[in-house]
């Protein structure tokens, strides 16, 4: 294949990319012209396999967590009578850090 890239340049204004291209195709090493990745299915599992970090985010280890949290009949109304514990203590917190705020906007005023 002879002549240009011709991919369309960012960097030059979009004026088309003048390396040449990787022999036998179409486009440059930047554009394109290299290797697109595994086709064959053993090649894409090889490839998964080889990327594989943790598995903390597969799809059986999600699975797992949901139904390890997974609420019971019994754990719900505990649940739900904490949080009601939590929410009573949050307002009176507020209402006793307003109740002292107005009772020093009143200690300012001028007799």
């Amino acid at each position: 294949m002879e002549g240009r890239c011709g991919a369309k340049a960012r960097t030059r204004g979009s004026r088309p990319c003048q390396a040449r291209p990787v022999r036998g195709k179409a486009r440059c090493r930047l554009h394109g012209g290299l290797s697109t990745g595994p086709r064959t299915p053993e090649g894409l599992e090889r490839s998964r396999r080889a990327r594989w970090k943790h598995g903390r985010f597969s799809k059986a280890a999600i699975e797992e967590r949901r139904r390890a949290n997974w609420e019971t009949r019994e754990t719900a109304p505990e649940r739900f009578r904490r949080e009601e514990r939590r929410r009573e203590r949050v307002t009176g917190r507020q209402v006793r850090r307003l109740s002292r705020q107005i009772e020093r906007l009143f200690e300012q005023l001028p007799d």
